[in-house]
């Protein structure tokens, strides 16, 4: 396989600045990029499954590349909707429907769901859910609250809080998230 030379990944960006976090004018600047990214993939039938920052690469130019399709699942081409009955995405980004074990649920949305975990990582520092193991994470991320800081605008809460809504039929979709203002 050959790819073209990147530069640097966002989590080892975001481990190399003092606060561990993007001020909201480059958060926005890679986040449009990964959900045109997002957008391209699943309007191939193409589910990430495991979209976090540390598999998302930047060229010298800037310019977000998604990576690492190792779990990433094709839809058939005649497949009715997006639904997936397998997971193995990394634990901190997987929704609430993946943590609480449902058979099925919208692989479209799960990709959604870990770009907003993504993006509240970019511009806090911090995860929605945390626990000291699989089964505590999971177990919060199925309880489904969280706290966005403060310090993050009523815009990005917003946007925020539609990424990463607990119903996934509720929960924004490509198309939502690329006209939220």
């Amino acid at each position: 396989m050959v790819m073209e030379y990147c530069v640097s990944e966002l989590q080892e960006m975001m481990e190399n600045v003092p606060e561990k976090k993007f001020p909201v004018w480059q958060a926005h600047k890679y986040f449009i990029q990964l959900i045109d990214g997002l957008e391209y993939l699943h309007g191939k039938g193409i589910i990430h499954k495991d979209i976090k920052p540390s598999n998302l690469l930047l060229t010298k130019d800037e310019i977000l590349k998604i990576t690492d399709l190792g779990v990433a699942e094709s839809l058939d081409m005649f497949a009715e909707d997006d639904t997936c009955h397998t997971s193995q995405g990394s634990p901190a980004f997987q929704p609430p429907e993946i943590a609480m074990g449902l058979e099925s649920y919208s692989g479209f949305k799960v990709d959604v769901w870990s770009s907003g975990v993504t993006l509240y990582n970019m511009v806090t520092s911090l995860y929605p859910f945390e626990g000291d193991n699989i089964y505590k994470l999971f177990e919060n991320i199925g309880k489904g609250h969280y706290v966005i800081p403060d310090s993050v605008d009523s815009l990005l809460s917003s946007l925020l809080k539609g990424m990463l809504e607990y119903d996934g039929t509720k929960r924004f979709n490509v198309e939502q998230i690329k006209h939220h203002e």
